[in-house]
C-alpha cells in the first residue's frame, strides 16, 4: 500500500518536513511511499532515503512555482510571479494526466499535499483521500503578494477539494480552507545528539547562516567573531571567522545548526522549526514582502524565541550587533521545544 505525497519544490523546507514524516512512516510502518516533487529535491530526497530505496517511487515534475525573487536578493519579483504561475495552471491538465499514468497500477491508500495543489487535484481524480499539511496555503501568500486575481481563486478552488488541512504552529490564517481542520506543532527530521556533540567538540563556537538553498544573496562580510561559520549554498561571506561551506547535497544541515549557538536564516518555516527544536537562537532575515516570514518573525520576538535583521544589514554583519539583537530571547522557554513528529504522523495513520 502506497502513501502519495506531492511536496512544493518551492526551496528545500518542504520537502525537509516531509522527509521527517516520511522516514518515521516507513520506518514505524509496512507502507511504500510515491514521491512526487522538483529533481533537486527528489535528488536529495534519494539519498537521505537511500535505506529505502526499494520502498519509494519517484516522480519528478514541476508541483508547484512558489515565490520568485528577485536577482541576489530575498524581495519577491511579483511581475516574473505572476507570469510564471500563469504558465503554472495552464499546465495543471497535463501535469494530472502525466500522474493518473504512472500511477496506474499502484494501491494508493491516501494523498498528502504541502502544498502543492497538483496533489490535490490527481487525488481527487482517483477519488482518494487528501490532506493538506502546512503553516500555509499558497491562496495565502499570493493574495497578499496582489497577484492577479484569476490566479488566487484558481489556487483557492483547488484546495476546496482537501478532506483535511492540518496546521503546523505558526500557522497562517486557515478561514479560507472549507475542510475539516486540525492543529500539529513543529516538526523536523530527527537531530542526531551523537553528531551535534562531535560538531562541537571539533569546532567549538558555531554560528549558522543560510538564506535557503533557492536564493542567493549579494555578498557579506562578518567581523568581530572568532568562532566557526557553517554557511550554505546562496552564501558568499568573509571575515573574521573560521568559514566551512556545508556542500549543497549535504544530508543533515539541521544537525550542524543544532551544533550553533545562533543561526541567521530566512525565515523560512523549516529552518526555523530546525533552529527551534535544536535549541539554536533563530536570527531571521526580514522580508517585509512575504506574509509568511513577516508573520512568524513577529510571532517569535513577542514569544521571545528569536531576533530579525534587515536583509540590508547582511552586507556588514557585526556579531557584537547580533549578541544585542538577541538579549530578549527566553532560553528556558526555547530550550523547552520539542519535536511534534510522532504526533502528527498518528493523526495521518488514524486516516488511513
Amino acid at each position: 500500500m502506497y502513501i502519495g505525497f506531492y511536496v512544493s519544490g518551492h526551496g528545500f523546507g518542504h520537502m525537509t518536513r516531509c522527509l521527517a514524516m516520511i522516514e518515521e512512516i516507513l520506518e514505524s510502518t509496512d507502507n511504500s511511499i510515491y514521491l512526487a516533487c522538483g529533481k533537486s529535491q527528489n535528488d536529495f530526497a534519494s539519498k537521505y532515503l537511500e535505506r529505502f530505496k526499494g520502498r519509494i517511487i519517484y516522480s519528478t515534475l514541476n508541483t508547484d512555482v512558489g515565490l520568485v525573487n528577485k536577482k541576489n536578493s530575498l524581495e519577491v519579483d511579483k511581475n516574473s510571479l505572476e507570469a510564471r504561475l500563469h504558465d503554472f495552471i495552464g499546465s495543471w491538465d497535463d501535469l494530472v494526466e502525466g500522474e493518473l499514468e504512472k500511477l496506474s497500477g499502484l494501491e494508493i491508500s491516501l494523498f498528502i499535499t504541502d502544498i502543492s495543489p497538483v496533489g490535490v487535484m490527481v487525488a481527487k481524480k482517483l477519488e482518494k483521500k487528501v490532506i493538506g499539511i502546512s503553516n500555509f496555503t499558497w491562496f495565502n501568500q499570493y493574495e497578499h503578494l496582489g497577484i492577479e486575481k484569476s490566479i488566487v481563486d484558481a489556487f483557492k478552488e483547488v484546495y476546496k477539494n482537501l478532506d483535511l488541512f492540518i496546521s503546523y504552529s505558526l500557522n497562517l490564517d486557515t478561514r479560507h480552507m472549507e475542510c475539516r481542520t486540525d492543529n500539529a506543532g513543529l516538526i523536523c527530521r530527527k537531530i542526531d545528539p551523537t553528531k551535534v556533540k562531535q560538531i562541537k567538540k571539533q569546532h567549538g563556537n558555531c554560528l549558522f547562516i543560510s538564506c535557503g538553498k533557492s536564493a542567493e544573496l549579494e555578498k557579506m562580510h562578518l567581523k568581530n567573531y572568532n568562532g566557526t561559520v557553517f554557511y550554505t549554498e546562496g552564501v558568499r561571506i568573509d571575515g573574521d571567522a573560521h568559514f566551512i561551506k556545508l556542500p549543497h547535497d549535504t544530508q543533515d544541515t539541521h544537525n550542524y545548526m543544532a551544533a550553533s549557538d545562533m543561526a541567521v536564516i530566512k525565515a523560512g518555516w523549516g529552518s526555523i522549526a530546525e533552529a527551534l527544536i535544536g535549541h539554536t537562537i533563530p536570527i531571521l532575515i526580514e522580508r517585509d514582502s512575504v506574509l509568511e516570514d513577516s508573520f512568524m518573525i513577529q510571532k517569535l520576538k513577542k514569544d521571545g524565541l528569536a531576533a530579525s535583521i534587515p536583509e540590508n544589514e547582511l552586507r556588514e554583519l557585526d556579531f557584537s550587533r547580533l549578541q544585542d539583537r538577541i538579549s530578549s530571547i527566553n532560553l528556558k522557554k526555547l530550550n523547552s521545544i520539542k519535536n511534534d513528529l510522532e504526533s502528527i504522523i498518528s493523526k495521518i495513520l488514524n486516516i488511513i
